[in-house]
């Protein structure tokens, strides 16, 4: 189930992310999955959460250690209280079942100073920084 390339390697820096894009068809089959990676100390993330597939039933399901909002819900938060309500109430749901929130597509400062006011710990974005690629 959990082999291959990752026979014998400490997991404790890894995060699985898994997308919101697709349903998940076997969900006992995720849970095992997901369950043998969690054994080995690897983090789970649900991506995307707000769009596509990745419902609130993901997040129940699959019990991720990250919740990834998608940048539909950051686009624009600043000046949205609708939207800032939502991003509070998953992260209220986050913070009851240990997870973290980690807003995706922050690209202004207004951005980040609004999820931050809300209490999302983690941020993704051009604005945060331009990706890279990791070297050992």
């Amino acid at each position: 189930m959990v082999g291959g390339l990752w026979a014998g390697t400490a997991l404790s820096r890894v995060v699985v992310e898994i997308t919101g894009h697709e349903a998940v068809s076997d969900d006992d089959f995720a849970r095992r999955t997901l369950g043998a990676l969690r054994s080995r100390r690897a983090r789970i993330a649900v991506d995307d959460t707000g769009a596509g597939f990745a419902s609130l039933r993901h997040v129940l399901m699959l019990q991720p250690d990250l919740i990834k909002l998608d940048t539909s819900l950051t686009r624009g938060i600043e000046r949205d209280e609708k939207q800032q309500a939502l991003v509070r109430a998953v992260t209220v749901f986050a913070a009851q079942v240990g997870a973290d929130v980690l807003a995706e597509g922050i690209e202004e400062q207004a951005q980040l100073d609004a999820v931050l006011a809300i209490g999302v710990r983690y941020g993704q974005g051009w604005h945060l920084g331009v990706p890279v690629i990791a070297t050992d």
